[in-house]
């Protein structure tokens, strides 16, 4: 029988030489057929494949620290900066009892939401917790704690508006200024001394308690241009403080403010 002839006999029962494709004479063309497509393509069987599906890795969205939104030209860089502040000046949990550690577990997505708040005009600042800290003379002062949040928010303003008060501010002004301490008014004091016999002590009694909002108003009026940031000094002002001692609610009447921790 000749090579060819025995080659069609072979292929019509099914059957292929070795040296065809490395397989035994068992297989039929069919089997065969799949088998070089499985291995041409690098396909997979069912039996081959894992039962237990690999788990999808989350994308992580990159986040815009200098993107803005409408007209207020305030990013979220800003509240990244104000936060690394808040939390260098350490500081204890307000009224929702929310620590630094607590508000650093999700930093990224409260920033962004406490910028989209403020820049959409959303934001109201909490309740600030109230708590009474015992005087050398028996008497109580009260001081105010707000939530890390509104005190990052807070910080925010404050790195806005602070550098264009300071330009109105006499030199010889040490009160609650940047940058300025204490120890630095005893310096000028002591120099002082030396060329007055006499010094003048003065105090506004309860300033933070009686200050008048109309009055501060009207001085808002003169050096912040920005409406909406005027709206949330405001907001400031009429927001409640918490009574810890006896659990209520202390809203200010138009007058007042507990200074803040």
């Amino acid at each position: 029988m000749s090579r060819e002839r025995r080659k069609s006999e072979e292929h019509r029962q099914g059957r292929t030489p070795k040296s065809a494709i490395g397989l035994g004479p068992d297989h039929s063309s069919e089997e065969r057929t799949v088998t070089v497509r499985e291995r041409r393509v690098g396909r997979v069987s069912s039996a081959d494949r894992p039962t237990t599906p690999l788990p999808r890795r989350r994308r992580h969205r990159k986040i815009d620290w200098h993107q803005t939104r409408g007209t207020i030209l305030l990013t979220p860089k800003h509240f990244l900066d104000a936060y690394h502040q808040v939390r260098k000046n350490k500081g204890a949990a307000g009224v929702d009892h929310q620590s630094l550690k607590d508000f650093a577990r999700k930093l990224e997505s409260n920033l962004i939401s406490l910028w989209s708040r403020v820049v959409s005009g959303s934001y109201h600042p909490p309740a600030v917790r109230r708590v009474g800290i015992p005087k050398a003379d028996g008497r109580t002062r009260y001081l105010g704690i707000p939530t890390v949040k509104d005190r990052i928010v807070q910080q925010v303003i404050k790195n806005l508006i602070e550098p264009r008060l300071e330009q109105e501010f006499l030199d010889c002004s040490y009160g609650y200024r940047s940058g300025r301490s204490a120890h630095d008014a005893l310096q000028v004091v002591r120099l002082g001394v030396r060329k007055t016999s006499w010094v003048v002590d003065m105090d506004v009694a309860k300033f933070f308690d009686e200050m008048p909002h109309d009055k501060l108003r009207k001085a808002m009026d003169v050096h912040i241009e920005e409406k909406w940031i005027r709206q949330l000094i405001d907001r400031w002002l009429e927001a409640p403080h918490y009574a810890v001692e006896d659990e209520q609610l202390i809203y200010r009447q138009g007058r007042g403010r507990l200074r803040e921790e």
